[in-house]
């Protein structure tokens, strides 16, 4: 089968479910509030319960970034990162073929930014599991757009999202692709905000390459995103 070339400046990509997958039902936003909360529950010597009372009082676990919540508990980064990794090496993976996707891209030279609801050291997090980013950020993107980029914590949910990662990035809608799994969230608001090109991976489909009404070209492997660009 003949592969659609693409041209391509400017590369977004969603995290869940396109570059990483849950090892376990532990591994969603929940998991980053409760190790937080183990570590001020240690630190103060206080029930876990009352360990996330604490953190709710300081502000909405489910819309900010708890990285932020940090200095008001007497967290340092460092600390509660480490306590991040070890629980994330236990609950997440990193899918080899987005790995690959993510590698090549760095080798052409192309820019690559987070499109998720990830906020940006949730993302680098689950990044570092595959030794793809460290605290400090990551030599494979430019830049993160997550739910703590625009002041929206809804992310890639938000019909805004989209125009403002362009806007702010200044990219240009014709050739940037947009890397997703999501028919409705990654592909259909990308297509809506401009984007003309959008990969969506379906990694059970039995085809390499299958091209839908919708507007979606679906892969079975991020790998062959790398052949259609290079």
């Amino acid at each position: 089968m003949e592969l659609p070339r693409l041209t391509v400046t400017d590369v977004l990509i969603d995290i869940d479910d396109t570059i990483t997958f849950a090892k376990s039902k532990a591994a969603g936003g929940i998991g980053f509030l409760l190790t937080l909360a183990d570590i001020v529950a240690e630190q103060e010597s206080i029930p876990s319960e009352s360990a996330l009372a604490r953190i709710h009082e300081i502000g909405n676990p489910e819309t900010t970034c708890l990285f932020t919540f940090l200095p008001e508990l007497n967290v340092s980064r460092e600390t509660y990162w480490q306590a991040l990794q070890e629980w994330l090496c236990e609950s997440v993976g990193v899918y080899p073929d987005a790995e690959a996707l993510i590698r090549a891209l760095s080798a052409m030279e192309i820019p690559l930014y987070t499109a998720t609801t990830n906020a940006r050291m949730g993302a680098l997090a689950k990044l570092a599991t595959s030794g793809l980013a460290t605290i400090d950020g990551s030599p494979f993107f430019t830049g993160y757009f997550g739910g703590d980029a625009f002041g929206d914590p809804m992310g890639k949910f938000s019909s805004t999202f989209f125009p403002s990662i362009l806007e702010a990035a200044s990219l240009n809608p014709e050739t940037t692709l947009m890397v997703g799994d999501d028919p409705q969230h990654d592909l259909a608001a990308a297509l809506a905000a401009g984007i003309e090109q959008v990969i969506v991976v379906r990694r059970d489909q039995e085809q390499p390459l299958v091209k839908e009404a919708d507007g979606g070209l679906y892969v079975q492997s991020l790998e062959l995103v790398v052949e259609m660009i290079g």
